[in-house]
């Protein structure tokens, strides 16, 4: 393993985060903190309900049934 793959092996969180910041920043530069507040709002509770609501089995018996 090369010093490359040790140092993201290591550190994948803070590089993870560091990009999810990057991301979250040029997003709020580019829309404006209002909306980029809630677009963020509205995903996290799309995240919440799916989470609750929606099972892998749900998905599975709708994609069935199509077929």
């Amino acid at each position: 393993m090369n010093k490359l793959e040790k140092f993201i092996k290591e550190n994948v969180g803070m590089l993870v985060g560091g990009a999810l910041a990057l991301i979250l920043i040029l997003f709020i530069l580019e829309v404006g903190i209002v909306k980029a507040i809630l677009i963020t709002v509205v995903v996290i509770v799309g995240i919440i309900l799916g989470k609750k609501f929606i099972t892998y089995d749900k998905i599975r018996d709708l994609l069935k049934d199509k077929n």
